[in-house]
């Protein structure tokens, strides 16, 4: 029985997922390999979805990145935005806010608030504004 405790060990730490990533979480990222998103803007064009990201400055306090892409959805925009970047990944869980063009709030922000409620980064406290020029 002493002999099977430490396979029994051994086993279970290889079965835990701790062993090889050296983090207990499955999904741990580097904090150096993301770009905080700070803002987004949100409008509608005529093939979708325009979207504008203010990313963190350097560690320097500069002022903060600006990146713009389209889709034809909002989740499109979004990976056409991270296909843009050339730091890492944009990380939204600590938007601060979420400025929608007039254009974007005429047609309804349903869409919006269903991406902002399921998607796994957003927080459901994210601060929502219509810019109506500018």
């Amino acid at each position: 029985m002493r002999r099977c405790v430490p396979i029994i060990i051994i086993v279970c730490m290889l079965l835990s997922g701790c062993g090889l990533s050296g983090s207990i979480y499955a999904n741990y990222r580097a904090i150096e390999a993301l770009q905080p998103v700070q803002t987004l803007g949100l409008d509608r064009t005529d093939a979708g979805a325009s979207l504008t990201a203010a990313v963190s400055a350097a560690e320097d306090g500069g002022a903060p990145t600006l990146l713009h892409r389209s889709g034809g959805s909002i989740r499109r925009a979004m990976d056409a935005l991270q296909d843009y970047t050339a730091r890492g990944e944009l990380f939204f869980a600590h938007t601060q806010s979420i400025v929608l063009g007039t254009a974007y709030a005429e047609g309804g922000i349903r869409d919006v608030l269903d991406f902002a409620e399921r998607d796994q980064q957003m927080r459901l406290g994210t601060a929502m504004y219509v810019m109506r020029s500018g």
